[in-house]
């Protein structure tokens, strides 16, 4: 009996030995890994995708594909999480779910940022400085689509190279940035006892004034007298953050263009490419830059440009005159937002932004017809409020803006756009 004992107990040995050593040869190697991530990505399954690339790196620690499908899974990650939390609040019909003693509003939104979203921007932005050091990158899908809601930021398929990470990039240090904001500041109040909830709608000018109106009474509400003020050493920290994410983000559009502008060679398969008119090789500034697959971009600019809608499609054609314009516009945001911090790009003079550096592309798009007098006495400073920010600067800033919409409101008015 003691002989078929051991024979049991050396088999099961055996056989857990086997098993091990069979599993071990089963594992999956790092290009099937990233052929699995691809096609999670592909079937928009962002947290099997991330999973998958992570093992990935695991095997290769330097591995390029792995850190680019890593940092397009993290993006499609965040963007359907702000589709289940919108999800979520419209099957609550509003706010009022999350209006309650035990946790405000702003509590419950700033603990899903810190504990949900945070990690996976932050690791995205380390992702992003590596891949951006790579001198030859290319990263191939079928089908990469990032959905909020029922609306399409990005339908993208075939190369992703530097252009396209620098624009996700862009997206990723702008979330980020308003990660950093939202926790700086107290957001509680209770949406139960707010009269009126602020009016959307498809005017964004409309909207815009909806908002500033719905914030400036909450600012003025005996209810809630630390609404919108700095959390002391939180704030103080997040603040500079913010500012740095913010003045890089309007540098990595920039360079989007200018590389997208530089690619050479058969460029049919790229997300973000540009008509070579003269058949040179490279973008000319006449020549128009194309982002495919951005739907909400191609129908702001098919409504400011009043194409019928059948003339709109998903693809978005920036005109050279408009490349050049936006270009413009976001190198004076990238200063601006840079200003007084370690990164000042002009330290000897203050870097404002003003109603005057939008003028220009406002005249391309004809909401105005020509560019108006004293246009520069209306602006605010970024810089100082990131990097020096006090108790009460959100108010404030808040307040300017409110003075500058009512200036445009009025022009609104007179009929001049």
């Amino acid at each position: 009996m003691r002989r078929v004992a051991l024979l049991l107990v050396v088999s099961l040995v055996l056989f857990v030995v086997v098993g091990c050593e069979s599993t071990e040869e089963d594992k999956p190697t790092y290009d099937e890994l990233i052929g699995f991530g691809k096609k999670y990505l592909e079937q928009q399954d962002a947290v099997a995708a991330a999973e998958a690339f992570e093992a990935a790196l695991k095997l290769r620690p330097d591995g390029v594909d792995a850190k680019y499908g890593l940092f397009l899974a993290n993006i499609m990650q965040v963007t359907n999480l702000f589709s289940n939390l919108l999800d979520l609040i419209d099957e609550a019909e509003g706010l009022d779910t999350f209006g309650t003693s035990d946790q405000p509003f702003g509590t419950y939104l700033q603990e899903f940022l810190q504990k949900v979203l945070e990690p996976k921007l932050t690791r995205n932005e380390e992702l992003f400085l590596e891949l951006a050091s790579e001198e030859e990158l290319l990263f191939t899908l079928d089908s990469y689509k990032l959905v909020i809601g029922e609306d399409v930021l990005f339908d993208w398929h075939g190369r992703f190279k530097q252009p396209e990470l620098h624009l996700l990039g862009a997206v990723n240090a702008l979330i980020l940035a308003i990660d950093h904001m939202a926790n700086s500041y107290y957001l509680d109040f209770d949406p139960t006892k707010i009269e009126e909830m602020p009016p959307l709608s498809d005017d964004l000018f409309e909207t815009a004034g909806a908002l500033l109106e719905f914030i400036e009474d909450l600012m003025n509400d005996s209810h809630y007298p630390h609404f919108l003020e700095l959390k002391g050493d939180e704030g103080a920290v997040r603040m500079p953050a913010a500012g740095l994410l913010l003045g890089a983000a309007w540098f990595r559009i920039i360079e989007s263009f200018e590389l997208a502008s530089s690619q050479e060679g058969d460029r049919l398969d790229d997300p973000i490419t540009y008509k070579d008119l003269n058949g040179n090789g490279t973008r000319d500034p006449e020549e128009p830059l194309i982002i495919h697959g951005v739907p909400l971009i191609a129908e702001l600019l098919g409504s400011i440009n009043e194409l019928p809608p059948d003339q709109i499609g998903e693809d978005a054609e920036l005109e050279g005159q408009l490349v050049e314009l936006l270009e413009d516009l976001l190198s004076v945001f990238g200063a601006a937002f840079l200003d007084t911090s370690p990164y000042d790009i002009f330290p000897e003079e203050s870097n404002p932004i003003t109603l005057a550096d939008l003028q220009p592309l406002l005249v391309y798009f004809g909401i105005l017809p020509f560019p108006l007098p004293f246009m520069d006495r209306f602006g605010v400073e970024p810089g100082p409020f990131f990097y020096s920010p006090e108790t009460d600067g959100m108010r404030e800033l808040i307040r300017e803006l409110i003075r500058a919409y009512d200036f445009l409101d009025l022009l609104h008015d007179l009929g001049l756009f």
